[in-house]
């Protein structure tokens, strides 16, 4: 009785898994991606404030599959980044003004670019003071402060 059991459980198995067959539909439908457009490109500034340039980007874009974020300062290889959907590049400049350039890609390949101005400033020291060590021959002047670059 056990092995008739075993041996139905097993047909019914083997005839559920023949017995499905694939239609075609939207599994090899994949017209929709040459229709694929970049929309509304943007970009999100975080700069740091401790006078280091550090200035983190994220670029944003509706229908964007990547961005290229060309940083406007540098050359070869550290002059732009690729970052995904979500993600943030992040990049040091010195101080001055830079123009930052976002390509968003589309899943069709279709390209949007868009350029924003950028600015960083670095802070003055603050609390500047000298500490003097004298002796008869030298005069020595250790000054400390704040947002030393």
């Amino acid at each position: 009785m056990k092995k008739l059991i075993i041996a139905s459980g097993l047909f019914i198995l083997i005839a559920g898994i023949t017995g499905c067959e694939k239609k075609d539909g939207i599994h090899s439908d994949t017209s929709f991606l040459s229709t694929a457009t970049v929309g509304t490109t943007g970009k999100i500034f975080d700069i740091s404030n401790d006078n280091s340039g550090n200035v983190t980007i994220t670029p944003t874009g509706e229908g964007a599959s990547s961005f290229v974020v060309k940083y406007g300062h540098g050359t070869g290889t550290s002059a732009e980044a690729t970052v995904k959907p979500g993600y943030s590049t992040t990049h040091a400049y010195p101080e001055g003004s830079y123009t930052v350039t976002v390509v968003s890609k589309s899943l069709s390949g279709q390209e949007s670019s868009a350029t924003y101005p950028l600015q960083v400033t670095y802070r003055a020291p603050e609390n500047v003071n000298a500490g003097t060590d004298q002796n008869i021959q030298y005069l020595k002047v250790s000054p400390t402060h704040l947002n030393a670059s």
